[in-house]
Formats: structure tokens, sequence, C-alpha cells
């Protein structure tokens, strides 16, 4: 009898071991929905990657087309020589980079920066246009198109990420300078992505997402949750919240850093006896660090865990001092 309640146990237990197993499995018609989401997933990937490709293509025949103006390889000679980037060379070269950008046919860069021999900027158009007489020299893409290669990048600048190439520009047997040519990556980029596969895409840089084809209102998360648990979702990770346009969040930000910058320099000014004067050089960093806290959404029975975007911004200043 006693070895009779033990079998029976046993029988038990495994019959429950089983059920639970039976119950743990994915149905036939669950597997048969994640096998094909996961085949819709890798033919999306390589047309992607396919894509990609043919952009960056696309844009390194810009950037070869583009360094081979007669014009460009003149300025780019010419300013390889001088000892300084003085203003109006880079005027001269950011107009002559303009109508360049201007007469390119097709898909036209967003920006064009012209580099002579020396990795010195000489003119940018359509990206930080006062900016000249800096070096790029030291970024690789910048480095190989000096040395006589064509190449493709990506660069991340004030919350943007770019696709970049850039080709060498040639006077003769001499190189005499580079051309880097970008365009944003943008929501509508994504878009024209995504347009043949019916499918979504998002960019990251910085660990967050910069572009992507398309964006849910934070107030429909919870909603859209909770119809995927009902469509037989058992694990949903990787939603990520994101700040749309923080430039221009950033822009009061700017005026108050600036301000607290005079209103401290001040101070140390009259501390040492002096006037303060015009501001010499201004040099800004900025990072997004999330704060991440639980909260549950509302008029939602699934909780959400929401994000906190908190913009830090840096600003450095060099003032004169007057007498």
């Amino acid at each position: 009898m006693f070895w009779s309640k033990i079998w029976m146990f046993i029988v038990a237990a495994a019959a429950a071991v089983a059920l639970t197993v039976a119950l743990l499995l994915p149905r036939p018609a669950q597997r048969e929905r994640v096998d094909e989401e996961r085949q819709r997933l890798v033919v999306a990937c390589d047309v992607v990657a396919i894509q990609l490709r043919d952009s960056a293509r696309v844009q390194v025949d810009v950037a070869g087309a583009f360094a081979r103006q007669p014009a460009v390889v003149t300025t780019l000679d010419k300013a390889s020589g001088a000892d300084a980037i003085d203003e109006s060379r880079a005027k001269a070269a950011r107009e002559l980079a303009a109508d360049t950008i201007a007469e390119v046919q097709g898909t036209r860069p967003d920006f064009a920066i012209l580099i002579d021999r020396r990795g010195r900027v000489v003119a940018r158009a359509g990206i930080d246009e006062r900016e000249f007489g800096d070096t790029l020299a030291g970024r690789w893409l910048v480095d190989d198109a000096l040395a006589g290669f064509l190449r493709d990048d990506l660069w991340f600048s004030d919350d943007r990420l770019w696709r970049v190439a850039a080709s060498p520009v040639i006077n003769g047997p001499t190189y005499v300078g580079a051309v880097v040519v970008g365009n944003a990556i943008t929501k509508e980029y994504a878009e024209s992505l995504m347009r043949p596969l019916g499918a979504k895409i998002a960019f990251y840089a910085d660990g967050r997402s910069v572009a992507a084809s398309s964006t849910v209102a934070i107030d429909k998360v919870a909603d859209i949750l909770d119809r995927m648990v009902a469509a037989g979702a058992n694990l949903v990770t990787g939603i990520n919240f994101t700040i749309d346009a923080p430039s221009k969040l950033l822009d009061q930000t700017r005026a108050d850093a600036m301000a607290d910058a005079r209103r401290k320099a001040e101070i140390y000014a009259r501390s040492a006896g002096m006037k303060l004067g015009h501001a010499l050089s201004i040099a800004e960093g900025h990072v997004a660090r999330p704060l991440v806290r639980t909260l549950a959404a509302r008029e939602a029975s699934m909780p959400v865990a929401a994000g906190e975007e908190k913009l830090t911004l840096t600003v450095t200043v060099s003032f004169a001092l007057l007498p």
C-alpha cells in the first residue's frame, strides 16, 4: 500500500510537470506566427542593408563629383598654401560650396565641408557656416580622404545622426584637400527605407533614438501594450522614451546659461578691480541623461515604466578683461 501511494504520487507529479510544460510551450499557431515574424525581420534587415549600401554609394559618388569641380580644386589648392584661412577666403569658398550643392542632381547634400591638404576647414555650407579655420584632421574619414581614398561614415552631432561621405581633391599628381558631404538621417529618410516593406525602423545614437519611421504618443503606449498582450505577447522589452526636437527646448536654457556665465564673470572681474569685456569664445556641450521612474499609465490597465529625460547644458565662455 505504501509503495502504491508513492507510485501514485510520482505519477501525479509527472502529470503535473507534463501539464506545466504543455502550458508553457507555445501553441502551434503561435509558433508559426513567431517564425513568420522572425523571417519577416530577417528579410527586412537584408533589404535595409542593401538600401543603406546603395545610399552610401550614391553619396560617395556625389562627394567625388563635388571634388572634381575645377573651382573647388583651385580654391583648396590656394588655401593649402596660405598661412591662415581668413574670412574673405572662407566666405568665397562657402558660396562656392553652396552653389555646388544647388547644382547636384538627385539627392542633394544637406551640407558640404571644404578641407585643405593640412586638414583645415576652409568653409562649411549648410552647417555651422560661421566656423572655419579649425582642423578636422584626426577623423579617419577625413584622414583617409586626404590620403586619396573615397570613404563613407556616420557622424553624430547636435543631436542628429548624419550620413557622410568624403572624397580627395586632386590637382594633377597632388592631393590638395578633401570634400565632405552629409545628409541628416531623418524621419522622412527612415520612412523611405521602410516604405517597400511596410515595417518600422529606428536609428539610435548615444543610447537613444534619433530618427524613426514612426513614433507613438506616450499616452497611447499602455493601450498598445494591452493589445499586444491580448494578441499573445508575453515579453515586451526595449521601450524607449525620447524628447522630440530637444534643440528647441534648449534655446531658453542656452540664454539662461550665457546670462549666468556673464553674471559670474562680472563678479570675478570686479573682485580683480577690472571690467568685463566682450565674449572671446563660446563652447557648448550638452547631454541627455534619462532618469527612470515607474509610473502607472493613466486610465490604463498595464503599468508603464515612463522615462524622464533631463537635458543638461554646459557652456564655457571666455571674456576679455578691461582695465
